[in-house]
């Protein structure tokens, strides 16, 4: 491939050049490298090559970038150090990186150093897709970047090779060469030692000699491997196996309330390295983990397949509740159900006994149901539609004697600020966002992820809490095998538990200087998942291994209340829109959208005309279903989840659309119910010589409209 305009050609080199070495095989294929295939998350420290020692397998397979937060979303670099003799004053040499595919949409510019020499930048071109990054194929879209090393760059001794990736996302080697002139020959290094601080987890750990702070670092060993010495003050001498390269140790030392400058002192044989490392104080950090599966009416599968897999997550979260029922308290299973539409359907067929069971579970917090009906499209909804979203949960209370204060909303970017009124209206207290990763999402997590405010409504009256957590797919990569026929269960629940996403969470939340010691975290595999049982069993032996974070198997109210106990007097006010993204999806179905805001206002008007002169006959049932079917149609789902990339697929086809679906039973209820008010005849006159006007509209007429009359003697 072309240079870059900064990879510029300084020499030519002769025909005949040696090749000096090379890391791998050209080939087009990555599978000499370590980590793979697939096993990208594995990325650790930050590879340091030694040539003439270390193996091809020591090298990792991808190069992640900032972008990247399965490797701590940071810049990396490989480094690749070689000892060399025969150089001359007119040396040259030619470095050869290919790689077997790039990022699909947002490839790096990679930089090139050489012996502290910057010599140029190169932008990586798109790759083919994530199939060799996640190890489902070996091969895709090629690229190689060639940089002629000017003369006078190289010299005799060691020298050293760094590939930096200081921007945007991951690429996957092939191989790395040089080659060079016929004077220059590869030699060994001698033997080097340094070290260089890394950030510790924020933890402390239990250990039989109490509570523990990690202090941790990168010991770089030029060399072949070799055992060493190694003091921490505060904590035991170690001896050690150090590898060619670099490599991460840990040592515990008593937790400090103040920073500190911890000597470190490392001996190899002859060679020694020590300094000081500043080490500073661990937060109590409390994370309230909430357990939950993301409610999507269809998209997965079809919509009956749907309820029947949230209705049985409601019996699966009871028997997992049971089976932790003796753990201590912040490892008692929770489970959150995001839409009251779950409850309602399950209740509508229940047995008196499986009935008592969902009650119980409610008043002992193993179930916790938001009190939104669905994850609905606020920006669409009609001012009573708002209204209506909370009036199953709002009859549910008054019939189990439970407060459902508290509401999630799930994937769905933003919600309108006329929502507010509705939820003040309906009592609630909590609004807990957990919005979709990065589909059409705009700024909403920059602007409000892990910022906690009251948000003030239109009137000024009402004041509810906002919290924003992270996406509620964190739990993608934890091990789930996609059966969503049966619950979650496996052989370690530890080890796919939240530790390789909480401590990288806990490191920016310091950077950027979050105020709380109290983190919410959803848990939840991807869309319609099913229960993970392994949660409560991970969340046990989590504690008993960590002081700090402690997790909190949490309800999501619990979890707010603990929050403004702690923190109300200093969270902010907001007021204003939180302008939601994803009504567009509207566009697609404009009748159908129209047709849905004809049944509100039938709804509207059929509900007027029985309160003023029917009362008693009033038919609740149907009003009810009526408006479920009303709101459903609201509700997020927009069809088939590969309805855009494979809209002729057999699923697709058959697979229809929720929104649609639901649209025309409202509409069918709703004329149903207008009709039978129409059929009861006009209201008869209190008085012979009055006339009664009626009118459902919701509109003020002014001026007053005026009929003729004439009396009737």
């Amino acid at each position: 491939m072309p240079l870059s305009a900064l990879a510029v050609l300084f020499a030519l080199i002769p025909q005949g050049d040696a090749v000096l070495w090379k890391i791998g095989v050209a080939d087009g294929k990555s599978s000499e490298f370590g980590l793979f295939p697939g096993g990208y998350a594995r990325y650790g420290n930050d590879p340091v090559h030694l040539i003439g020692v270390s193996r091809d397998s020591d090298w990792p397979y991808v190069l992640p970038g900032p972008q990247d937060a399965w490797a701590g979303e940071t810049a990396h670099r490989g480094q690749i150090v070689f000892g060399l003799s025969g150089v001359k004053q007119e040396s040259t040499a030619r470095l050869i990186i290919d790689l077997s595919d790039t990022h699909p949409t947002a490839p790096p510019s990679l930089g090139l150093v050489v012996n502290g020499r910057r010599l140029g930048v190169w932008q990586a071109p798109q790759g083919g897709g994530d199939e060799v990054i996640l190890g489902r194929a070996a091969t895709g879209k090629a690229a190689r970047w060639t940089v002629e090393i000017p003369v006078g760059t190289l010299r005799n001794g060691k020298n050293t090779i760094t590939l930096r990736n200081d921007n945007r996302s991951w690429v996957i080697y092939d191989a790395l060469k040089l080659e060079g002139s016929g004077s220059l020959s590869v030699v060994p290094v001698e033997r080097e030692l340094s070290f260089s601080p890394v950030r510790p987890r924020q933890a402390i750990l239990r250990t039989p000699n109490g509570p523990r702070q990690p202090v941790r670092f990168t010991v770089t060993n030029i060399g072949p491997p070799i055992r060493a010495k190694v003091t921490v003050e505060g904590a035991p001498t170690q001896e050690v196996s150090l590898t060619t390269g670099s490599q991460t140790l840990e040592f515990g030392i008593p937790p400090l309330k103040k920073a500190k400058a911890v000597p470190v002192r490392i001996e190899a044989g002859a060679t020694k390295a020590e300094g000081k490392l500043t080490v500073y104080p661990i937060r109590p950090w409390t994370v309230y983990l909430f357990p939950h599966s993301h409610v999507d009416i269809g998209y997965t599968d079809i919509q009956t397949f749907i309820e029947q897999l949230h209705k049985r997550n409601l019996t699966d979260a009871i028997a997992v509740g049971r089976e932790s029922s003796e753990n201590p308290s912040d490892s008692k299973f929770r489970f959150n159900v995001e839409a009251t539409w779950v409850l309602d359907r399950y209740l509508q067929k229940a047995t008196p006994t499986q009935r008592n069971a969902i009650v119980k579970a409610l008043r002992e917090k193993t179930l916790a149901v938001s009190g939104g009906y669905a994850n609905l499209l606020t920006g669409i909804m009609h001012p009573e539609e708002l209204m209506q979203s909370f009036r199953y949960s709002r009859i549910l209370g008054e019939r189990l004697g439970i407060d459902f204060d508290t509401v999630s909303q799930t994937d769905v970017p933003g919600v309108t600020w006329g929502n507010l009124t509705a939820m003040g209206e309906a009592g609630i207290k909590h609004l807990v966002l957990m919005p979709n990763a990065g589909d059409r999402t705009g700024g909403v997590h920059r602007a409000w992820q892990d910022k906690p405010f009251y948000w003030v409504g239109p009137s000024g009256r009402e004041r509810i809490l906002v919290w924003q957590t992270d996406p509620y797919s964190v739990g993608v990569g934890a091990g789930w095998d996609g059966d969503r026929t049966k619950m979650y269960r496996s052989n370690d629940p530890s080890g796919r538990f939240i530790e390789g996403m909480i401590f990288p969470k806990l490191d920016r939340m310091v950077r950027n200087l979050y105020p709380y010691d109290i983190v919410g975290e959803p848990w939840s595999f991807i869309d319609n998942a099913p229960i993970d049982a392994d949660v409560p069993k991970a969340a046990k032996a989590w504690n008993e291994k960590y002081v700090t974070p402690r997790v909190v198997l949490s309800t999501l109210g619990d979890a707010c209340r603990a929050l403004t106990e702690r923190y109300g007097k200093t969270l902010p006010e907001v007021k204003g829109d939180y302008t939601p993204y994803w009504e567009d999806g509207a566009g697609s179905s404009a009748a159908e959208t129209a047709a849905n805001r004809a049944t509100a206002h039938r709804l509207l008007q059929a509900e007027t005309l029985f309160a003023m002169d029917r009362p008693g006959s009033y038919p609740a049932e149907a009003f009810l279903e009526a408006w479920r079917n009303v709101l459903l149609y609201s509700e997020h789902t927009w069809g088939a989840y590969n309805s855009v990339s494979e809209p002729d697929s057999e699923f697709v086809r058959d697979s229809p659309s929720s929104s649609a679906t639901f649209q025309g039973l409202g509409a069918d209820v709703s004329t149903s119910v207008r009709d039978r008010r129409s059929s009861m005849g006009r209201p008869v006159p209190r008085e012979p010589r009055c006339v009664t006007p009626v009118t459902s509209s919701p509109s003020i007429r002014r001026p007053a409209p005026s009929l003729p009359f004439v009396a009737n003697d």
